[in-house]
């Protein structure tokens, strides 16, 4: 298992390798075709590729109880939906897959959006017929459709603000420095990993002003291409706010307001409660946050080193 592998594509590697899928798997492991690989399965997995159990659990989805806010844990860090982890549609470099033959675990993000290392967008679909990427297929480097996936013919350039988010979420992944100047505000950058797709969502999911936001945007799986054009909008956005006054205005007609006050309410990270509490208050005012402290009382606990430090 590489250090930068995902954990469902490790275990999809080392299945293809024996000249099995994953579905067999999935049989083995007394799994309904609907369900995916957990962190529950890693000690059985890990006995049969030869790994050791803890490592591969890291890399696996782990299903935390009801009674947590967040209810995901993956790669050492915590996620308040499910739909914002890959477990149901892939997507790949194709330059990479040509070159290293393995997945990255950054490309579990539903939010990552490209690879940095060729400036590609990442892809759920075969580049030559189209057809849909699956987790279920012969081998990393094969579509379902029996399609090698390493062709860079149709391979699209990333835009400087899919880069700019690919750095942020990256480094937060691997608990990095993160390089070169994004162009976002300094004081937002103690957020988590989900703490940067939350305010990634706020940010991006409109598409215009007022438009209206369906509950189920945040809480599915977005298709790559949809989830490019969410952190394209969410940077372009979170670099013009940089140096805005206090109350927002007009960026209260583009910002969606759930993801920020699940920040608040939910936070993932130390500073995440107080950076979602100051970006709340910005944007839609004091009147507006009074409302939600109004709604959830342990709010007016907020510690206040926290918030010193926003």
């Amino acid at each position: 298992m590489l250090e930068d592998e995902s954990g469902l594509g490790f275990c999809l590697r080392s299945v293809a390798m024996n000249g099995g899928r994953l579905s067999a798997l999935h049989r083995l492991l007394g799994m309904g075709a609907s369900e995916r690989l957990k962190a529950v399965h890693a000690p059985r997995l890990a006995q049969w590729f030869g790994v050791d159990k803890a490592r591969l659990a890291h890399r696996l989805p782990a299903i935390l109880p009801r009674s947590m806010g967040a209810r995901r844990a993956c790669y050492g860090h915590l996620f308040r939906q499910p739909g914002v982890l890959r477990t149901n549609q892939p997507q790949v470099c194709p330059q990479c897959i040509h070159e290293k033959g393995y997945l990255l675990d950054v490309w579990d993000l539903t939010l990552s959006t490209c690879c940095l290392e060729h400036g590609l967008c990442l892809t759920g679909r075969c580049p030559q017929c189209q057809a849909a990427i699956k987790w279920d297929r012969k081998g990393v480097q094969w579509g379902g459709c029996r399609h090698h996936l390493g062709s860079t013919d149709k391979a699209v350039l990333a835009a400087p603000e899919l880069l700019c988010a690919q750095r942020i979420l990256q480094a937060s992944l691997r608990l990095t420095q993160c390089a070169g100047d994004t162009g976002v505000p300094a004081w937002i950058t103690g957020l988590s990993l989900d703490g940067w797709m939350q305010v990634f969502y706020a940010f991006g999911l409109l598409r215009s002003s007022w438009s209206p936001l369906c509950p189920r945007e945040l809480s599915r799986c977005l298709a790559p291409a949809e989830a490019q054009e969410v952190v394209k909008r969410a940077l372009g956005r979170l670099q013009a706010f940089t140096g805005m006054p206090k109350h927002g205005g007009a960026w209260a007609s583009v910002v969606a307001r759930a993801p920020l006050i699940g920040l608040i309410t939910c936070p993932t990270g130390r500073r995440d409660q107080a950076i979602g509490r100051q970006l709340f208050q910005q944007i839609f005012g004091q009147k507006e946050m009074d409302i939600v402290v109004r709604r959830y009382p342990e709010l007016g606990q907020l510690n206040l080193f926290d918030e010193a430090a926003a």
